[in-house]
This record gives structure tokens, sequence and C-alpha cells, in this order.
């Protein structure tokens, strides 16, 4: 996880496009819950819970200090001061061999719920309260 990356996102009720981004200090904090909730071995496709991948687990975890000297150069990376770095085992040779060496997966993304304060969105002049009543009187209305 990067510090101020920006993340493209599509909301999938109005289709507004958009970017998020996660600084250093939340990517840290996000990095310590992971590990503090004992997260290490949860592993889907997708965000599928149905599609969870046996024997997968973080085995190791850091927040780069000095991207120079940094682990991660070992594997050709030069990334910023802050950025969550972590390597997985996939005990499961098979899954390894489906998922990763065919290149269905390619990296991988963290599940969760992360909340802001919206004030408005991009697309529509509605506050974000605005816009959750008018949803719920869509669903109602169908």
């Amino acid at each position: 996880l990067i510090p101020d990356k920006l993340i493209f996102r599509r909301e999938p009720i109005t289709g507004g496009e958009y970017y998020v981004f996660f600084s250093k200090d939340t990517t840290e904090k996000i990095a310590y819950k992971y590990m503090k909730d004992k997260n290490v071995s949860n592993a889907n496709i997708e965000h599928n819970p149905k599609e969870a991948l046996k024997n997968t687990t973080l085995v190791e975890s850091w927040l780069i200090t000095d991207p120079e000297n940094d682990k991660s150069t070992q594997y050709g990376y030069t990334l910023p001061v802050g950025t969550w770095f972590g390597i997985v085992r996939i005990e499961d040779k098979s899954e390894y061999e489906k998922y990763v060496e065919s290149g269905i997966v390619k990296g991988f993304s963290l599940e969760g719920y992360f909340s802001s304060k919206l004030v408005q969105f991009l697309d529509t002049k509605l506050s974000y309260d605005e816009y959750i009543l008018e949803e719920i009187v869509k669903l109602l209305n169908d």
C-alpha cells in the first residue's frame, strides 16, 4: 500500500468517477490494524469470501523507512517512505499455479470498511444524506 497514491474508483450507483488515497499515517494504521486483527491468513479472490485461498499467509510485513536501503529493493522496487510492503506465501502449489503463475492474480487489494464524510458526489449536487435518502426512496418504489 503506497501512501498518497491515487486509486481510481467508480461509484456503482451513479457511475461517478473519483480517486481515493491513503496518507502515510493512515497506511501505518491500516498495516498495524491488519496485523493486530490477525488477518495474515485471510485471503480470497476478488473480495469473494466463497473463493477463500487456503494455506495463504502474509509471512513478512513492514513499513518502508529508508527507500534506498529497504529490503524491497532486492525485489526490484523503489517505493516511498511509509509504503506497507509484504510477502505472502501460498502453500498450495495448485492454487499458486492457478492464480499467480497463470497471471490471473497480479496483486493484492485490501478488504475493509473505509469511510469518510462525503460532502457531495462529483456527478450530482446532492449531499450525502440527500443521496442516501433518494436511494432508499428508489428502492421502496421498486
